[in-house]
């Protein structure tokens, strides 16, 4: 398993000290670099500070993520210690100087099966004595077993992991605290595990479902969150015990999703939350565990949740003694609140250096001394640096993406608008790069793609590089990610604005931001498209046949089209029996989308599989045989049928190997390759160019 990969290092990632990416070649970035797996992601240093770590591609193993380990200060020498072939390492964290625990998925490309098998193992720095500590279990995504629903259509929340880690015990060398679904497939139980031979201990059992267990900074597992005594409650209870050897005692309950858990203070007596008590908008709490008293909030903001919501930001940042050190979270850009005054002062020499960047500290070695920086921005994927603070030293290490040049990328502007029922509307627009909102004055006229994101509830779109939206914009088209009501981040009131409104008002929310951009002069009325997936896909459907003359075509990835049908998927009783989940699936779907027993009339009005007679532009429809989240079978196919049936123009892409959305690099690119091709034919961003127009 081991291996020198030094001249990978030296002339790809720049380890010899090169700061930036190689000079483009002048004319547009090709396709494949938006769309490439990125080279490493997710650098780590070891508990000592001598080894940094990260998950890698290899050029000889381009389908597999092994990991890579170099010595800090020798960066021309590296070497992998892992080799996997075509296996995928999902996650790593050290767990002391020495030793990495890692998490392995591998995918069998079996339409008629659609299994991965997943490991859990432990390697020393140099590669030698690896173990495997949990044996590889099957996964089957078709029937649910083991899979995460957590963005799907009609989000519940999801099965977990079968095994996660809780944490690596600091002061334990021989253990770590892991989570694993033993009993159920859905709520884990708590054990120790030996990193010796895998060996597991009951760390934590309740008397009712719990979706995850924390450790105080002594490695006992004395905080939880359950689901409640009734499966179909969607509350959430927060439990607690002074030892392990003591009863949980609920301290309080939540609605749905407006609890987040932290991790335990320093003093072990008291818990970082962020909830939604008594306010519109989530707020981070200190609370105390032996009196159940919440106080005043750390931190709060009266336009956005300050749970960690995006895919940008953390949440809390503690150190390994327990001190609460940093919080992140997405407003209308990442926010930074810093709770602890070395930390803040570590901050400002980065973001000295590294200034217009968002620059997140990631790890750090016990003493702090060396410090590992990730900085980003809209525009830059990430790049890594060490900061050593006896050197006096900011290092650049390695760019995830290092053949992305930020000064052909294109800025992503957060703006608002009003609906028009008065509501505020937040989105985020982004021009094709070398465009400015003042270059647009008094009109633009560019062609604008409208991207509603998937989930819907508590999802939302966020500031930071995205590729997808960085290729269209590259291609010369202006982008608009809205986040319609129902979406996460902007408080209670709104995300309930959006509950059983599939069709309706969301809907109007995505039709009223395409107007805004009319009236300002950013988009050129008789251009503009929709594409979106999962749920977006169904807002593109949507949007085609209930508003068909605003768009010029629609890209529906992995969509749903037929509400009864997904209905009858999450509920049906033969995937959940064992979990005993079905109740709690059924209780979301009333609550946030509606009963087809009862609402049965608004179901059919807002599946647009019932009205695709009245779609007057070109559809382009991808999804995956594997999709588990919305089965082609009873949305692809149909909707398909449908459009050959009432003779509409239409291409499709269609995998045998894939799920809910592509995930390998050469189908991403043969993926993109067809929505460009799609654009060019009959919305060219050139005004004026060879556009074929379908028959209305």
């Amino acid at each position: 398993m081991l291996f020198r990969l030094a001249a990978v290092f030296a002339a790809s990632f720049g380890l010899a000290g090169t700061a930036g990416a190689a000079e483009p070649a002048p004319g547009v970035v090709p396709l494949g670099d938006f769309f490439r797996n990125p080279v490493f992601y997710d650098v780590q240093i070891s508990r000592d500070g001598r080894y940094l770590s990260a998950i890698t591609h290899t050029e000889n193993l381009p389908t597999a993520r092994n990991i890579v380990v170099m010595e800090v200060g020798k960066w021309n020498e590296s070497r992998l210690v892992t080799a996997y072939q075509e296996e995928e390492i999902r996650w790593h964290d050290w767990v002391d100087g020495e030793r990495l625990v890692f998490m392995v998925d591998r995918a069998y490309e079996d339409p008629g099966k659609s299994s991965e098998y997943v490991g859990f193992y432990s390697v020393r720095h140099d590669g030698k004595k690896g173990r495997m500590l949990h044996e590889p279990f099957r996964r089957d995504s078709r029937r649910g077993r083991g899979t995460s629903t957590s963005n799907m259509a009609g989000n519940t929340g999801g099965v977990r992991e079968n095994l996660s880690m809780i944490n690596d015990l600091p002061n334990d060398p021989d253990n770590i605290l892991v989570a694993v679904n033993g009993n159920s497939l859905m709520f884990p139980d708590a054990y120790r595990m030996s990193l010796k031979n895998g060996r597991l201990e009951s760390a934590g059992r309740a008397n009712q479902d719990i979706e995850r267990w924390f450790a105080d900074h002594e490695g006992q597992v004395r905080v939880a969150v359950g689901r409640g005594e009734v499966r179909d409650d969607l509350n959430r209870t927060l439990l607690y015990r002074e030892t392990e050897k003591d009863d949980w005692q609920t301290i309080r309950s939540f609605y749905g999703d407006d609890l987040t858990l932290h991790a335990f203070d320093g003093d072990n007596r008291h818990f970082w939350l962020s909830a939604r008590v008594d306010r519109d908008t989530s707020a981070l709490y200190r609370l105390d565990l032996t009196t159940g008293e919440l106080g005043e909030p750390v931190l709060a903001d009266p336009v956005y949740d300050v749970n960690d919501y995006g895919r940008h930001t953390r949440g809390l940042i503690v150190d390994r003694d327990g001190r609460a050190l940093s919080y992140e979270y997405m407003a209308d850009t990442p926010r930074q609140f810093n709770l602890d005054d070395t930390w803040n002062e570590h901050q400002q020499i980065i973001d000295g250096a590294l200034p217009e960047r968002f620059n997140q500290i990631v790890d750090w070695s016990d003493d702090r001394q060396r410090l590992v920086v990730k900085s980003s921005s809209d525009r830059e994927p990430g790049r890594y640096y060490l900061l050593d603070l006896e050197a006096g030293s900011l290092r650049f290490v390695v760019a995830e993406r290092p053949w992305i040049d930020e000064g052909r990328m294109a800025a992503m502007t957060p703006v608002s608008f009003e609906a028009r029922d008065g509501m505020t509307i937040h989105a985020y627009l982004t021009l094709p790069p070398g465009r400015s909102d003042a270059g647009c004055a008094p009109h633009c006229g560019l062609p604008l793609i409208v991207h509603p994101h998937g989930g819907p509830y508590g999802i939302r779109d966020d500031w930071g590089y995205n590729p997808d939206v960085q290729f269209l914009a590259s291609r010369g088209y202006a982008v608009l990610q809205v986040n319609y009501r129902g979406s996460g981040g902007y408080g209670a009131r709104f995300e309930v604005a959006g509950y059983q409104r599939w069709g309706l008002e969301m809907q109007d929310d995505l039709t009223d931001a395409v107007e805004w951009a009319i009236e300002r002069g950013y988009a050129d009325p008789g251009r503009v498209a929709i594409y979106g997936a999962s749920y977006g896909g169904y807002a593109t459907m949507m949007g085609l046949v209930k508003t068909p003359d605003l768009y010029r075509l629609g890209i529906n990835y992995v969509g749903v089209v037929d509400l009864v049908e997904l209905y009858r998927q999450d509920t049906r009783r033969d995937r959940f029996r064992v979990a005993g989940y079905n109740g709690l699936v059924e209780s979301y779907w009333k609550d946030r989308i509606g009963d087809p027993g009862i609402d049965k009339q608004r179901f059919h009005d807002t599946s647009p599989l019932n009205f695709v007679e009245q779609i007057k532009v070109p559809v382009l429809v991808v999804h995956g045989r594997l999709d588990s989240r919305v089965e082609s079978d009873y949305q692809y196919q149909p909707l398909v049928r449908a459009l050959k049936k009432h003779d509409k123009v239409h291409e499709t892409l269609y995998k045998r190997h894939e799920g809910h959305g592509f995930y390998r690099e050469q189908n991403q690119i043969e993926l993109y390759e067809k929505i460009e091709g799609f654009l060019a034919r009959y919305m060219p961003a050139e005004e004026g160019g060879p556009a074929q127009v379908a028959d209305r």
